[in-house]
């Protein structure tokens, strides 16, 4: 990889706003600190993507519905690869 290549990617979601990319992290432990921040500043859901694995490492917040902000195949494919459970996307 790259020096500049970022593993996990963030996105943020509340109702009044809808979906938002969030910063791009190196680490795990990066990307949950700003989780964190975001769910602090008033973000109500905030997902972590592994880029490189194609899952979804941890969901803060309110978890319904994180699979409807991508589009299918991508949404399917994160579905598959996820370790987290079925009920937390729907």
């Amino acid at each position: 990889m790259f020096e500049g290549y970022k593993k996990y990617l963030l996105i943020k979601y509340c109702w009044d706003c809808g979906t938002d990319d969030g910063v791009d992290c190196r680490t795990k432990k990066e990307a949950d600190a700003w989780a964190r921040r975001y769910i602090r500043e008033g973000w109500e859901t905030v997902a972590c993507i592994n880029t490189e694995l194609k899952r979804i490492e941890f969901v803060f917040g309110q978890p319904g519905g994180v699979l409807k902000w991508f589009i299918p195949t991508t949404a399917e494919a994160l579905r598959q690869n996820s370790r987290i459970p079925e009920y937390l996307y729907n």
